[in-house]
């Protein structure tokens, strides 16, 4: 019990690291720490310090207002006008998920989950779209792999990641998160 509530997010007051308030999960197995708000998280070693050696940051673009907060142990939800934006932080790692309630504002051939990044961090997708990696000097730091989706019926979807917009001076841009929906039964979850 102690060991799993290492993992538990709770709140967080503005930090020296530049990080507003609202809630933080440090991770012990993967030396990281999460600050989640409801404008995007922020990763950094577990230990931040004003001279951390890398942060990555993430927002869903274009997302609207989170509508309600739910903090429940190692899981947050973010609740918004057409999608549950989550995380869950335990010994595996940092999982982010979304669950797309309907086909509003969906392009008739798919959903484009559409990510800004910022930081210290390049991404490098990995296997044609089905990982990226965030890598500084030249080294891999953080990857975001098993990309998976599936609607209502448990019926998998095809997923990959995108690079868009990456601008490699100041390791800011967007990364995407394309699922085919063809005949999809909402709601869908990609993860």
């Amino acid at each position: 019990e102690i060991r799993r509530s290492e993992y538990a997010i709770t709140q967080q007051e503005p930090s020296e690291a530049d990080v507003p308030a609202g809630y933080q999960a440090p991770n012990r197995a993967h030396n990281l720490r999460t600050s989640f708000t409801e404008n995007g998280i922020h990763l950094g070693p577990r230990v931040f310090s004003t001279d951390a050696d890398w942060q990555l940051t993430l927002a869903l673009d274009s997302a609207s207002a989170a509508t309600g907060v739910t903090v429940d142990g190692d899981r947050i939800e973010y609740r918004r006008e057409t999608l549950l934006e989550w995380y869950v932080n335990d010994e595996c790692g940092l999982e982010q998920g979304f669950t797309v309630l309907s086909p509003t504002g969906v392009k008739r051939d798919g959903v484009v989950l559409e990510l800004a990044f910022g930081g210290d961090l390049l991404p490098r997708l990995v296997d044609a779209g089905a990982a990226v990696e965030f890598i500084a000097a030249g080294e891999p730091v953080l990857c975001s792999s098993d990309l998976r989706a599936a609607d209502a019926t448990g019926r998998v979807l095809p997923v990959h990641f995108e690079l868009r917009d990456s601008q490699k001076a100041d390791a800011s841009g967007s990364l995407a998160l394309v699922v085919d929906t063809s005949d999809t039964v909402y709601p869908l979850t990609v993860a």
